[in-house]
């Protein structure tokens, strides 16, 4: 009887093993070969985020190889405003966020969607005494496609998170909203087949002010683009009579941005 019940079990499992197998190829081919062409993103689950930063799968972000566009991603962004606000979208757990502390910042505000990241990052910061109160930094677990800050900010840094978005142009189009006037966003993607379709589509609205292509000592390279909204691509807030554009490109209010909808998931 029980090798009966082996027999039959044996292909029940091969199939499952198939099964889940097909499942990951073809979330695979959709997201590689079809939408990445297309220039949009590869989102993960938190539970995976989690389970990355739990195993040490992220913990070369605060090595030596990574330093490099860390380093350019900073330098764009103290350099256009002194004592910036930050809004450091995608911040993981604070790797830039321990560089920028040096600096004399208005606010930083760290975004992402693991909350083990930012379990991580809180630790850090509250293990030396006055980080928290001489950046005014705060950190928030959430899904960027869907979080709606309460100000604006000087600076909106993606350093190498807009590729997990679903639709990274319209997580850039929305963000834009939440600069101040004069505000940049600072955006960088690691080199790979499908970058190029995302920076394809952030070009046709998004004009370029600063840019930088880095390179490491083992060949990794990164685009870093210093970005600001096209005029003609900002949001009207304006009556329809006049279809004119807020000034200084401070588009729609908080309120109405914060009940603007994510792009739909696939």
């Amino acid at each position: 009887m029980n090798n009966a019940n082996t027999a039959l079990s044996l292909p029940l499992r091969m199939c499952n093993v198939v099964a889940h197998w097909s499942r990951v190829l073809g979330r695979a081919l959709y997201f590689g070969m079809y939408r990445g062409a297309k220039g949009y993103g590869f989102p993960k689950p938190r539970r995976q985020w989690d389970t990355e930063y739990q195993t040490g799968h992220w913990d070369y972000l605060a090595g030596g190889g990574e330093r490099p566009v860390q380093m350019v991603v900073l330098g764009y962004a103290i350099h256009h405003h002194v004592a910036p606000s930050v809004l450091d979208v995608g911040c993981g757990d604070g790797v830039l966020f321990g560089m920028l502390q040096r600096f004399p910042l208005a606010e930083y505000h760290g975004v992402d969607l693991s909350e083990e990241a930012i379990a991580r990052v809180r630790r850090r910061a509250l293990a030396k005494p006055g980080v928290l109160e001489a950046s005014r930094a705060v950190f928030t677990r959430a899904d960027f496609e869907s979080f709606a800050p309460a100000r604006r900010y000087d600076v909106i840094i993606f350093n190498n998170s807009l590729m997990y978005a679903e639709d990274p142009l319209w997580v850039l189009e929305r963000f834009a909203n939440f600069l101040a006037p004069g505000g940049i966003i600072v955006a960088s993607l690691c080199y790979n087949p499908w970058q190029f379709p995302i920076w394809k589509r952030i070009h046709r609205r998004f004009s370029t002010l600063r840019s930088a292509d880095v390179t490491n000592e083992g060949g990794l390279l990164w685009h870093v683009r210093v970005l600001e909204r096209y005029t003609e691509c900002l949001d009207s807030s304006a009556s329809s009579e006049t279809g004119e554009v807020r000034a200084n490109g401070a588009g729609p209010s908080l309120a109405a941005l914060s009940a603007s909808s994510p792009p739909a998931r696939y």
